[in-house]
């Protein structure tokens, strides 16, 4: 069995939600509106060779963004995930 899904594409039908494909018309509206008005970047440490999340990229990722943050806030992560005993920035 696999320990990965590989995504529709529309983040918003891979969690099950009404109505995907208006809801990711409008965030494609609202990212290129902020990326317009220079309010958004998107940065990743990764090529595009990389295709699909695995632990080592997660917390490759996780390591890049506390890098370049001055505060973090986990919103949740409980106490014996890899999340909370991983990264204790």
């Amino acid at each position: 069995m696999a320990d990965y899904t590989v995504s529709s594409g529309n983040v918003f039908k891979d969690m099950g939600l009404p109505s995907p494909e208006e809801k990711l018309a409008k965030a494609k509206l609202a990212w290129q509106d902020a990326l317009g008005k220079k309010r958004l970047l998107i940065l990743s440490p990764f090529e595009s060779r990389y295709n699909r999340q695995t632990v080592t990229l997660a917390n490759q990722r996780n390591a890049f963004v506390a890098a370049l943050a001055d505060k973090i806030c986990i919103a949740h992560a409980a106490e014996d995930s890899r999340t909370w005993n991983s990264h204790r920035w």
